[in-house]
């Protein structure tokens, strides 16, 4: 593929990296700001903790037994999404920032795994394929949506791992988008 580039005249490259070390200034200082915004809130998020997770189980038991069908909706990459708060309207996901509380059923049982006991997470989750189309995915939302995310299994793991676990449900993800920042 053509990656395009910008010429910038040598007169002009100390203005233009002023410039970017400004803006890089402005980002890191939002995101301080969002960071004691976040910490603030922890009590709210651990609070509702117990109410998300049985929310996860009913809409994952909903979602299982075929009930959802008709309202899910699906991502360019092929990911299907319920909205439960919120229009689920999704927008570009470039030039964001995004933290979110997520809560899922582990597959083939009834254990819940969530972040909602600590600081919501940001964008950059993992290096797990999982995590990076549960990532791709969140960025596409805006800040108070909540969505239920359905990854199938052949895009949440990696190929070695599909070989050695038995994988035949979609991840079910409860996601609330805490936070967006525009870059």
């Amino acid at each position: 593929f053509l990656r395009l580039y910008r010429i910038i005249p040598a007169a002009d490259l100390p203005k233009y990296i002023a410039d970017a070390n400004k803006q890089e200034k402005i980002f890191e200082q939002d995101v301080q700001k969002i960071g004691k915004e976040l910490r603030l809130s922890l009590p709210f998020y651990k609070n509702r903790q117990k109410a998300v997770l049985d929310s996860t189980i009913t809409l994952t038991q909903q979602y299982q037994n075929g009930q959802l069908n008709n309202k899910l909706k699906t991502l360019p990459t092929g990911i299907q999404y319920y909205a439960v708060k919120g229009n689920g309207n999704i927008k570009p996901a470039r030039k964001k920032w995004v933290w979110f509380h997520y809560a899922l059923v582990l597959p083939n049982s009834n254990k819940t795994v969530d972040s909602y006991k600590d600081l919501p997470n940001s964008t950059n989750l993992s290096e797990f394929a999982m995590m990076e189309q549960l990532e791709r995915s969140v960025a596409s939302f805006d800040e108070g949506s909540i969505v239920l995310i359905l990854i199938p299994p052949k895009i949440a793991y990696s190929p070695e791992t599909l070989r050695t676990i038995i994988a035949d449900k979609d991840i079910v993800y409860w996601v609330e988008v805490v936070k967006v920042l525009q870059l």
